[in-house]
């Protein structure tokens, strides 16, 4: 890879991931809680279901992959990177819109 080229995907990571301007964002809406709001704070399979919309590209809520490729990004960031067989960037990168999403499938 030609250093242009590094210094360019070190650029577009730097954007997408660790962008204090986008967590800063997350803060302010993260004190939030919707199932608070709506008394559901004990219910898994309401939070299971909430979670599938949210995560499902194909529904209504118009974020397309974004939360899907930023929920993929925050679980492989806990991770050894070296264990991985995927970075935050090419989850950046890659078309997602066709993930399927499974609510308590096999009781899990």
């Amino acid at each position: 890879m030609g250093t242009e080229r590094a210094d360019e995907l070190d650029a577009l990571t730097r954007f997408c991931v660790g962008n204090p301007q986008l967590e800063e964002l997350n803060r302010l809406i993260g004190g939030f809680n919707i199932f608070e709001a709506a008394g559901l704070v004990r219910d898994e399979v309401k939070h299971s279901k909430f979670l599938s919309f949210l995560l499902n590209p194909n529904e209504s809520h118009g974020l397309g992959t974004r939360f899907l490729v930023g929920f993929l990004q925050s679980a492989i960031e806990a991770v050894d990177p070296t264990r991985l067989p995927v970075t935050p960037l090419e989850l950046e990168l890659w078309n997602l819109t066709d993930t399927e999403v499974r609510v308590e499938w096999s009781n899990i």
